[in-house]
Parts: C-alpha cells; sequence; structure tokens
C-alpha cells in the first residue's frame, strides 16, 4: 500500500512499566541503573539515581536509540529472563 513507512518503535510489552534496564550513554562513560516509570511507542521515561542520592527522570525517545546516543540492556532478578 502506498504511503506507509515502517519506523522503529519501543514494544511496550518488552519495555513494560517496573522493568529495570540499564541505560548506557555512547559517548561517555556514564550508565546508571533505571526502572521504566512511562512506555510508549516513541518514548520511554525512565527513573533513576543520581549522584547525590536524589530521584531523578530522564525521557529518551526512539530516534536516542535509532542513533545510538543511548544502548539500554535488560537487568534481570533472579534468574528471570
Amino acid at each position: 500500500m502506498k504511503g506507509l513507512i515502517t519506523k522503529p518503535q519501543f514494544d511496550t510489552t518488552l519495555f513494560a512499566i517496573g522493568k529495570a534496564i540499564l541505560l548506557i550513554r555512547n559517548s561517555s562513560s556514564w550508565n546508571t541503573d533505571c526502572l521504566i516509570l512511562e512506555s510508549s511507542p516513541i518514548e520511554l521515561k525512565l527513573l533513576f539515581i543520581n549522584s547525590q542520592h536524589e530521584d531523578e527522570t530522564i525521557t529518551i525517545n526512539v530516534e536516542d536509540i535509532v542513533k545510538k546516543t543511548y544502548l539500554i540492556e535488560f537487568l534481570y532478578i533472579g534468574g528471570e529472563e
């Protein structure tokens, strides 16, 4: 069908609210464990603890992953996969 395009999207089942991930900034040595607070096909809102031991949020969009600004690894608890 004409006019349809395929764009990358987050799988909201895989990137479910409450899942733990490791977020890595590709251009530096910065990385942090995060919890997914909000999940949509185009962006994720993440909660992490900053260096001052305070709660902080960051929103990344699918373009950040496509352009490899950030990398994501899933964290597993007690053999869960």
